[in-house]
Formats: C-alpha cells, structure tokens, sequence
C-alpha cells in the first residue's frame, strides 16, 4: 500500500506482548501493550499448560493494566477461571500496595457485579473476590 506522494508504507513489525523495546531502522521505541493484545494473550493462555510461567511474566504487567483484561476471562470456566481468579487477587494485591483506593474500587465493582441488581451473570466474581481478600490482609480486614 502507497502513501500519498508514491513512498511505499514500512512493512508491519510484530509487536511484543508484554512492552519492551522494538527496533525499527536503527530507531529503538518503548511499546506498551494494548488492551486487546493482553486480553487476547491473557485469554489464551489462561488455557495452556505452563500456566505458572506465565503467571510469573504477568508480575512484570502494572497491575492496572490487567484488571480489565483478567476480569473478562473470569467466566471462561474450569481451571481458566480459577487461574484468573488467582492472578486477579495477585494483581489487585500488587494494586493495593501502591493504590489501596483504586483495590478497594476492584472490590466495590466485583461486589456491584454479585449484585441481582447490575444484571449479571457474576461468573467467576466470587472466586476473584476470594482470593484477593485472601492475598491481601488489609483488604480482607475491611
């Protein structure tokens, strides 16, 4: 495909899945990841063995960045599930040490979401909520 004034656009380069540096004619850039990336990474991974490497690698993600993305793969079902749930609580624990505010925002949206009244389903809420009070004592206290 041709940009305007006859110059050929770069070829498209795979981007990394969790940030870091791509090299681009010399150039180095910093990537963050996009949300449908890590969702769909996240997703998939969720289902393959080899999960507790994987698990270790999300340590590297901001915390905030995999709330959304693990809190859609909580109605996966199975062993997904219960891997979301747990890499949830690690996450909003991680949260919770440097944002208690935004943890405690994590809780009140899965407790909205258990809720008859926001119209969900709340598949895969409570084992989520379980282990983020159970991975962190301050949030569990309260």
């Amino acid at each position: 495909m041709k940009k305007r004034g006859g110059n050929p656009e770069p070829p498209a380069l795979p981007l990394p899945l969790f940030g870091g540096i791509l090299r681009k004619n010399d150039e180095v850039f910093s990537m963050q990841p996009r949300f449908r990336t890590l969702k769909t990474t996240i997703r998939t991974r969720l289902q393959e063995p080899g999960w507790d490497d994987f698990a270790k690698e999300l340590d590297e993600v901001p915390a905030r960045e995999l709330v959304g993305p693990l809190f859609s793969c909580l109605p996966l079902g199975g062993e997904a599930t219960d891997r979301a749930a747990s890499a949830l609580g690690k996450a909003v624990s991680r949260m919770a040490d440097e944002h208690i505010e935004e943890a405690r925002n994590v809780v009140r949206r899965l407790m909205w979401h258990m809720n008859e009244e926001s119209g969900n389903i709340g598949w895969g809420i409570p084992e989520a909520f379980a282990e983020i009070l159970a991975q962190h004592r301050r949030l569990g206290d309260e």
